[in-house]
């Protein structure tokens, strides 16, 4: 564990965490009592347990010993967030859920295409709430009887109780699930069926900020595919990508080398965006597609999450969120989200898991910003919580004379931003970007610290994009010294 920042300077320094690279067999011994502690809730995953104490976090363990970090695999009580101290770190925000349960998804994004148009927030595919909009179901079923659906319980995890089906008989008839037309002509490797596991980070909902690793995972499906039907329906290792269901199938194929990133049943996003390329696919574009549907299933419970952090988040660096996005590729390489989940899976049953996974853990807490004990003493205690913005602002004389004004709330803002973006690592900012217009229709409200913090980076981008032209301008052009044509003329 090392620390951000340099002594001297005025911005606070932050401690730097190293991925855990020994055996997930073997649990780091135990590091001096330096004051850092973590705590577990209702949860014992290793990689987060390894990482923390690898770094200098003990388990708190007694009442007096507070916490820096707790790691929850669900969601909390309103009084956990509530007790919160400043320099406390929580790995949920509350509401979160609603998008990480099947059904919230739903009606989250089905809300969006209401208030904005369906063109905006097409990417994920026709999907019923059950059992409410059963008869919506059976409606559509008469219009296209030969269509198939996926149907999934709205809350489980790794492929629990998921069917394909085309006969919604099937559907047990009271139970929370969800049915969502089948994808039937999914991009194939190897004539197999595969999705990509998305990790994402958000930071900060006021002003909103959002990160993308970029490292993830492709899994494979461990049948050849075939187009679903009465025949295979019912073989989820044709249909179904995820781990937890394939690695029972003898196809499965384990990858034991995490250097070859491109062998198994388990890709690298890296070895699978090589693969791609190969295949003469543009990936940047396919990529700024996938960029826009994380963004976008953010802003639909932008709100929800905002106000809850309003009312129950004392401090506005308490929370953060990884959250595992599930993305399928079509023939026509359009991606469908599929899923998103509030806990992803930091199990670490090959080494190429312990690769990426290590990496991502280490990085993420480098960038949530734990302050260092030393940083703590020395402040004064006097945060920033959820629903008070300054009033007061303070005026700056720009260079031409004209006046900023700015408010105390928007500069810290400006200046938060700045310092996690250089602890990013190998996380990706997705938001706030240049491209901050493309989105601010689809806020509910409008965020003063959002516009600010996006005028900041559009002021600093025209900035940069005129400097390298002027420093074209300035460049002279090379001309051969009087004395090399003297020389020249002599020999001659």
């Amino acid at each position: 564990m090392k620390l951000f920042g340099k002594e001297g300077r005025k911005r606070p320094k932050h401690l730097k965490f190293r991925p855990y690279i020994d055996s997930m067999g073997t649990r780091p011994s135990k590091p001096p009592d330096r004051g850092y502690y973590y705590k577990l809730y209702k949860n014992s995953i290793p990689l987060i347990r390894f990482t923390l104490e690898d770094n200098g976090f003990r388990e708190a363990v007694n009442a007096n010993q507070e916490w820096s970090m707790m790691w929850s695999v669900s969601n909390m009580k309103s009084q956990v967030y509530q007790s919160m101290g400043k320099y406390q770190k929580v790995n949920h925000f509350p509401r979160s859920a609603e998008i990480t349960r099947k059904d919230c998804l739903c009606k989250n994004v089905s809300k969006m295409q209401a208030l904005y148009g369906h063109r905006h927030f097409d990417f994920v595919p026709k999907t019923f709430v059950l059992p409410q909009e059963m008869p919506l179901l059976l409606e559509e079923e008469e219009r296209e009887p030969r269509q198939y659906w996926i149907v999934k319980p709205a809350a489980s995890c790794q492929g629990r109780g998921i069917f394909v089906t085309n006969n919604i008989l099937d559907i047990p008839e009271k139970a929370q699930m969800i049915a969502s037309k089948y994808i039937c002509d999914p991009l194939l490797i190897n004539g197999l069926k595969f999705d990509i596991r998305i990790y994402v980070v958000l930071t900060s909902i006021d002003p909103l900020r959002l990160y993308v690793y970029d490292e993830g995972l492709a899994r494979f499906a461990t049948c050849k595919y075939s187009a679903p039907m009465v025949s295979n329906k019912k073989n989820k290792f044709i249909h179904l990508t995820n781990y937890a269901i394939n690695k029972h199938n003898s196809n499965f194929v384990s990858n034991k080398n995490p250097f070859v990133e491109d062998f198994g049943s388990k890709w690298s996003l890296t070895a699978l965006k090589e693969h791609l390329r190969a295949h003469t696919v543009d990936t940047d574009a396919l990529w700024d597609k996938i960029d826009e549907i994380l963004v976008k299933t953010i802003l639909a419970i932008e709100p929800l999450i905002k106000s809850s952090c309003d009312m129950y988040v004392p401090f506005k660096d308490n929370c953060f969120e990884l959250l595992g996005f599930d993305i399928l590729l079509d023939s026509d390489l359009t991606p469908w989200l599929l899923e998103v989940n509030l806990s992803p899976s930091l199990n670490c049953d090959a080494p190429i898991d312990q690769k990426i996974k290590g990496g991502l853990i280490a990085d993420l807490f480098t960038l949530i910003g734990i302050v260092p004990m030393s940083e703590r003493e020395q402040a004064n205690g006097k945060g920033g919580p959820f629903g008070v913005e300054a009033k007061r602002t303070r005026v700056v004389k720009l260079k031409d004379g004209a006046k900023d004004a700015m408010s105390r709330d928007e500069r810290t803002a400006i200046r938060d931003a700045e310092e996690e973006y250089k602890r990013r690592g190998n996380f990706r900012r997705i938001f706030p970007t240049v491209a901050y217009n493309s989105y601010k229709g689809f806020f509910e409200a409008e965020r003063p610290l959002n516009i600010a913090l996006a005028h900041h980076l559009i002021k600093q981008n025209s900035e940069a994009v005129l400097s390298k032209r002027n420093a074209k301008i300035l460049v002279p052009r090379k001309v051969p010294s009087r004395s090399k044509k003297v020389m020249s003329t002599a020999k001659g």
